[in-house]
């Protein structure tokens, strides 16, 4: 059964009518297409290292620091600057010169690149979307500026020592609330969708792992002045990882027990990073040698295998 659809004169325009449905239909499924997001962790929800506030003292000698996984910052103004983590999503950057950075490990292509930031200095944020365009033949050096997003600067790098990096600066001494933030090919700005948190997470963890406190690892002595502990990890890193003690702490506040007894390791190094595990290659001394042991972290402990 068809329905005809008739214009003011009387013409039968049904197809006509029809294929404009078609056309609307398209645009409608087009407006829902997202392109891949270059950006990890861009919803801020991964934060292995725990903390719900960074704070960063004014003119630190620490040349940066990361917070929400794969983000960090650097301070060298005369104010502190602190970001956080918000019980709606997203973070809070407050204190002149707040900011925010993310270092590729993979190139960015090149050809046009479009840089989306839902932000703003109240909790009704907006989306500002800015185009740059990264040359074929980028030199020992290059930098393209995105210009502004409210408060905002934002700004993508290239070196041949440190590859491509994007930069997101605050322009107040107040607070700025960022929801999100998405780099993709070309001209076009596209639907932002949310990662699903357990692959991003698995993604982020090529480069931090953190465990808990009091988790324990097994392992063997391997002798008199030697231990070595097997720690399972959920993907492969980047590269071989360094054991760091995020919130304060060293190899010393650790213990291996064996055979009865306790140990205080002095020293640590990666003997092994492959085939999913990490072995730890622990100094001791006074151990019984072809012995099990298992050891422990005091204080939370993490592999770091940042860029």
């Amino acid at each position: 059964l068809r329905y005809a659809k008739y214009d003011a004169d009387g013409n039968d325009i049904s197809d006509t009518y029809a294929k404009q449905s078609d056309i609307s239909d398209t645009y409608a499924r087009q407006s829902n297409i997202s392109n891949p997001n270059l950006i990890m962790n861009p919803d801020f929800k991964i934060n292995q290292r725990g903390k719900t506030s960074y704070t960063i003292p004014q003119s630190t000698s620490i040349s940066s620091t990361y917070t929400f996984d794969r983000w960090r910052t650097n301070n060298s103004s005369a104010a502190s600057i602190t970001i956080a983590s918000r019980s709606v999503g997203g973070i809070t950057i407050s204190g002149r010169g707040a900011n925010i950075s993310q270092q590729f490990e993979e190139g960015i292509p090149s050809g046009a690149v479009t840089l989306t930031i839902k932000s703003g200095t109240t909790s009704s944020t907006t989306e500002v979307s800015h185009t740059v365009t990264v040359p074929s033949s980028l030199g020992s050096s290059w930098s393209g500026s995105f210009g502004t997003y409210g408060n905002l600067n934002a700004m993508l790098t290239y070196s041949q020592d440190v590859g491509f990096t994007l930069s997101i600066d605050s322009n107040t001494s107040g607070s700025i609330y960022i929801d999100w933030v998405k780099l993709e090919p070309g001209t076009v700005a596209t639907k932002f969708v949310p990662p699903d948190p357990a692959t991003e997470l698995l993604k982020c963890q090529r480069y931090y792992i953190a465990f808990n406190e009091n988790a324990p690892f097994s392992g063997w002595i391997f002798s008199a002045t030697s231990v070595r502990i097997t720690i399972p990890v959920p993907t492969a890193m980047r590269e071989s990882p360094t054991l760091v003690f995020p919130n304060g702490g060293s190899i010393g506040s650790t213990r291996i027990y064996s055979n009865g007894g306790t140990l205080t390791p002095s020293a640590c190094s990666v003997q092994q990073a492959e085939n999913n595990q990490i072995v730890l290659s622990l100094t001791v001394s006074g151990a019984t040698a072809n012995q099990t042991a298992a050891w422990r972290s005091i204080s939370k402990a993490a592999l770091d295998a940042e860029i």
